[in-house]
């Protein structure tokens, strides 16, 4: 439930969510709730972008849930930190990170 997910990332200490270098993943994500509720925390002290494109990952087999999080997060279905594969055989280095190329 939404409430719940509130509740675990209020326990997340600030000093985690203010950290810019931050990032999080959801290997189950579902319908998205959790990934939710912690761009919800993220945005007063990030903006949007750098939350979607450097802190929030998740996987999720599902199609429809796939796309119902994309919604809820304002990413593109194809964006490379939310992605549609098997949590379980996923290799977890979801590719380069965006937004850091001029990094590299």
């Amino acid at each position: 439930p939404m409430e719940l997910c509130h509740q675990m990332v209020s326990e997340i200490p600030q000093s985690t969510l203010q950290d810019e270098n931050s990032t999080f993943l959801d290997p189950s994500a579902g319908s998205g709730n959790f990934l939710l509720a912690l761009q919800t925390e993220l945005r007063k002290y990030h903006d949007l972008s750098h939350i979607n494109d450097n802190m929030l990952y998740g996987v999720e087999l599902m199609e429809d849930n796939h796309r119902e999080i994309c919604d809820r997060l304002g990413v593109s279905y194809d964006h490379p930190h939310i992605v549609r594969k098997d949590a379980l055989s996923y290799d977890y280095s979801f590719g380069q990170p965006v937004g850091l190329e001029a990094f590299m």
